[in-house]
């Protein structure tokens, strides 16, 4: 006998949507801090900007708190001294690389879901488009100063380490198929 589901379990009770509420709206509060400080009191560059942004959105309080543990800056240090520990800089340079290339990623996953391809397909996809807004976009658009003002010589540059900073992506999205 088949079950059914019951209409009641269609839809959460009053507390569970409270809840849910709650954490919505405490996620948003958290990404408008991060927003607000990023933008107006952070010396870091444009696109570490945008990529704190970025990956506050995909990852919530969790990485607001990274943020303010990283990267924001006190009001008793410059941002320069603040930041100088190696632990901070490598962290800085995986949340650069986790906004680009987690961004091409999940535009591929809404493409290839919208599209219904397989699974085979929506990796390629996802690794062909992680790798390109990481390369095209969080690389070499934003470190083209950085490279004499020269976009192409940007991706001369950025080839390599973009490159290096999605291999293991590919594997990993293997282990996360059913």
């Amino acid at each position: 006998m088949e079950e059914s589901c019951r209409d009641d379990d269609a839809f959460p009770g009053p507390l569970a949507r409270y809840y849910t509420g709650r954490v919505v709206h405490a996620d948003g509060a958290f990404r408008r801090y991060v927003a607000w400080d990023a933008f107006t009191r952070n010396p870091e560059l444009k696109v570490m900007k945008w990529g704190w942004l970025l990956v506050t959105l995909y990852g919530g309080p969790i990485m607001a708190a990274a943020y303010v543990l990283s990267c924001q800056e006190p009001a008793t240090e410059r941002h320069e001294n603040f930041i100088r520990p190696l632990w901070k800089q490598a962290f800085g340079s995986a949340i650069h690389c986790m906004a680009g290339d987690a961004t091409g990623v999940i535009a591929a996953a809404a493409v290839t879901t919208a599209l219904g391809l397989p699974m085979w397909q929506d990796v390629i996809a996802e690794y062909v488009f992680g790798f390109a807004f990481g390369l095209l976009i969080f690389q070499a658009l934003f470190m083209r100063d950085m490279a004499g003002g020269s976009y192409a010589r940007a991706l001369r540059m950025s080839f390599m380490p973009e490159w290096l900073s999605m291999k293991g992506s590919v594997p990993a999205e293997g282990e996360m198929t059913p």
